[in-house]
């Protein structure tokens, strides 16, 4: 059976299935020197990926687009592109899974698009879960039947704590650790050091590409400060007062800071402020994240048998999502020495 996944918003990208074997993955970033972070741009692009690969679209026998963030006042996810050259919508999954609706590996099924009339329609799955299942399914513990639990901090959720059940198949949200989105660490620093915004007007491809680079380059100019941990309780303080988990908490934080630095942290420099968050932020994660363990969450049998190791007191980590690329981050929970393997 061919499968073709469809990703149309940023870092967009085709890939093909035969079964359980990979035939390609062909990101649009690598088409013609494009930009970094390329929206798939039309979706005639599929059938051009397709082409080039000697496949024919009418040889697919099921496609699958990624899900995305709802609009607000929206029934559905949606997720906004071209067809020949026209603005089109497609309804897909939402970002991630729902309250009360606990299974990460639901399937939506939508009628929006036919890529091919002999395999009309297409599925969708939540964003989250891709990154959730990609994690854990390219890592030795899915190949050796190893439960693991997974850590995913995307840039718009919050860090959420899987436990996968290998011999089920089956996984589980069983935390959410911050009130903070992925986003976070760029939403702070773009209020500081070169990273303020340009007035220039973008599109709002421009704009997610300028975004999307923010957070790499400030864990580079992060090196050029200290973290000063006596910061944390003003931090604390600041977090107290958000009343939940929302994309615009780190913004309206970042902005609380930077309005009032000389008076809570007189001395510190741009790239100061910019280290002490992130240095707070993984530390906070690695709280957290011990906190949730310790309550008891399943996953206490933590291989099967033929595993490498047999049966652990220590849990396996994967860590997905974009902010699992912060080295800062993985770094505190590698060293954490809380996992048996990350």
């Amino acid at each position: 059976m061919l499968i073709c996944g469809v990703k149309a918003t940023h870092d967009g990208g085709v890939a093909v299935l035969d079964d359980d074997l990979l035939l390609f993955s062909t990101e649009v970033e690598k088409l013609g020197n494009g930009h970094r972070y390329s929206y798939l741009g039309d979706l005639s692009r599929v059938t051009e990926i397709l082409a080039a690969e000697g496949l024919d679209v009418r040889d697919i026998d099921q496609f699958v687009v990624d899900g995305w963030w709802e609009d607000d006042g929206a029934e559905h996810a949606l997720v906004r592109t071209r067809r020949r050259g026209r603005p089109v919508t497609l309804p897909v999954a939402p970002y991630q899974d729902r309250p009360g609706d606990r299974d990460p590996l639901r399937r939506y099924t939508f009628t929006g698009h036919d890529f091919t009339s002999r395999a009309p329609g297409y599925a969708s799955y939540h964003h989250v879960s891709n990154h959730l299942f990609g994690a854990y399914c390219t890592s030795p513990f899915a190949a050796d039947g190893q439960d693991a639990f997974a850590l995913v901090w995307d840039g718009a959720t919050v860090p959420r704590l899987y436990h996968v059940d290998a011999t089920r198949r089956r996984a589980a949200l069983t935390a959410e650790l911050l009130p903070f989105t992925g986003n976070s660490f760029a939403d702070f620093s773009v209020q500081f050091g070169p990273f303020r915004p340009a007035d220039a007007a973008r599109t709002e491809e421009e704009d997610t590409r300028h975004h999307l680079s923010v957070a790499g380059k400030a864990m580079a100019y992060a090196a050029l400060g200290r973290v000063e941990k006596s910061a944390y309780p003003v931090f604390d303080d600041v977090i107290s007062a958000f009343s939940g988990a929302s994309p615009g908490n780190a913004e309206i934080f970042g902005k609380k800071i930077a309005a009032n630095r000389d008076e809570l942290f007189p001395g510190l420099s741009d790239a100061d402020l910019i280290a002490t968050f992130q240095a707070y932020l993984g530390d906070l994660l690695l709280h957290r994240l011990s906190a949730a363990l310790r309550r008891g969450l399943p996953g206490r049998r933590h291989a099967t048998g033929g595993g490498r190791s047999g049966s652990r007191t220590r849990p396996n980590l994967v860590i997905g999502g974009g902010c699992a690329l912060n080295i800062k981050w993985n770094s505190v929970l590698r060293a954490s020495g809380r996992f048996d393997d990350i």
